[in-house]
């Protein structure tokens, strides 16, 4: 069954050449070493909290690329991509915010830049994509659109990249049920428009109700940040979360959004 797994997952990434990974972090370790840069350039939200402490570990330089409402700014890349660096991102920034993964890539590859892209909110959607990136990885851990509770995957753009990380992937070996992985993959656009219903509906009843919604314009997303004004509105939104079996999560919060907001996160929803 592993490699039905591994077929599928071709299928979300576009890398032809994938591997199982024992979970999202070593994935985000695999890669960086794997890049071989001096430099890990990360956007300053909607990243993940081990980014940085992955790369200084690895003795890295970090640069925060500036970001609004988790929106990488291409200026601001446009700045600091060099040769020697590599830029590490989620292709959905704090699981609300889309990034134009397009540009991303036209501009890093105009600087000989490395691209790692997160896919753990976007496997399963057009923002994981691997023609414009050369290594994605994810975590099927929980809150996952795979939600295996367990592992994950890394892939390549290219089988060089594959056949260098071969020693290393003997460290990180998959220890989940494929047959469960398999069939978590074949559901994940199920899971993904169960997920899409939910935020629809948040959304609708959060305007309705006045409050205003950060990244609310975009396609896609699975964590809904709602601002608020003060503990009345706070405690409001917090009721309207225990009423509909939703949990949220209190920012500013770096791997969200630095503005004040709740973090309604969907994507904790089960689908079992």
């Amino acid at each position: 069954m592993k490699d039905q797994c591994l077929q599928e997952l071709r299928h979300l990434t576009k890398h032809d050449h994938v591997a199982l990974t024992n979970r999202g972090n070593a994935s985000v370790l695999l890669s960086l070493i794997l890049s071989g840069k001096d430099t890990v350039l990360i956007p300053s939200e909607g990243g993940w909290m081990t980014y940085e402490p992955i790369a200084l570990s690895l003795n890295k330089k970090v640069i925060r690329i500036k970001t609004t409402n988790a929106v990488i700014d291409l200026t601001d890349l446009k700045k600091h991509a060099n040769k020697n660096a590599v830029l590490l991102y989620h292709s959905v920034g704090g699981y609300f915010a889309p990034q134009d993964i397009k540009q991303i890539y036209d501009i890093c590859k105009s600087k000989d830049t490395l691209i790692i892209m997160d896919a753990c909110g976007s496997l399963g959607t057009e923002y994981c994509n691997g023609n414009y990136a050369d290594i994605i990885f994810s975590s099927f851990g929980k809150w996952k659109p795979v939600d295996l509770q367990t592992g994950g995957f890394i892939s390549f753009d290219t089988k060089e990249l594959k056949q260098r990380a071969k020693s290393l992937l003997t460290a990180t070996k998959f220890e989940g049920d494929t047959n469960h992985l398999f069939k978590k993959l074949k559901l994940i656009k199920d899971r993904l428009d169960m997920l899409k219903g939910i935020r629809d509906q948040v959304i609708a009843d959060m305007h309705e109700q006045g409050y205003t919604i950060i990244g609310s314009e975009h396609p896609f997303g699975l964590v809904v940040p709602v601002k608020f004004k003060g503990e009345i509105e706070r405690l409001k939104i917090a009721t309207y979360c225990t009423k509909h079996n939703l949990e949220y999560t209190i920012c500013p919060r770096e791997i969200r959004t630095m503005q004040e907001a709740m973090c309604i996160e969907v994507k904790r929803v089960s689908s079992e």
